[in-house]
């Protein structure tokens, strides 16, 4: 690992805010932000007669129980508080709303026979297997367009 287990519960807990039930300023202000981005991305793209596909790769905390329950030890909140599927609700929502095409990678992680193995250890950042896991999947998306 590159880091302590402390030292990556400490760095989820700077962005849990995303996986909030309850809304909070940050969380709107950065989904404001988000919307504004994808829309102007959207049209661009149209503009130009290209599709847009949006891959939504899961981060870690979000496939790992175990980490999620040490996360939620250490920071001494009630599971009920967060979902950790959130986003990808929430981007759903905005591309069916959209007509923008959506590939939500987190059921093909949540798959594998063992989704701690697509992570470094301590990290969010995908191994040699994840990235062959999000190949496998985006690229008959991308065949088909």
């Amino acid at each position: 690992p590159l880091v302590s287990k402390a030292h990556y519960v400490k760095a989820i807990r700077e962005r849990d805010y995303i996986y909030l039930k309850a809304e909070s300023p940050l969380f709107e202000e950065h989904w404001k932000r988000t919307l504004a981005t994808l829309a102007e991305l959207r049209d661009y793209l149209r503009a130009r007669n290209v599709s847009l596909v949006l891959v939504l790769i899961p981060d870690h905390v979000q496939l790992d129980r175990e980490l999620q329950r040490e996360f939620l030890s250490v920071i001494g909140a009630a599971p009920d508080r967060y979902d950790f599927e959130k986003p990808q609700k929430l981007l759903r929502v905005w591309c069916a709303t959209n007509g923008v095409r959506l590939l939500d990678l987190l059921p093909v992680f949540q798959a594998d026979a063992d989704p701690r193995r697509l992570y470094f250890t301590n990290d969010y950042h995908l191994t040699a297997a994840g990235h062959q896991l999000t190949a496998g999947a985006i690229a008959p998306v991308l065949r088909k367009l």
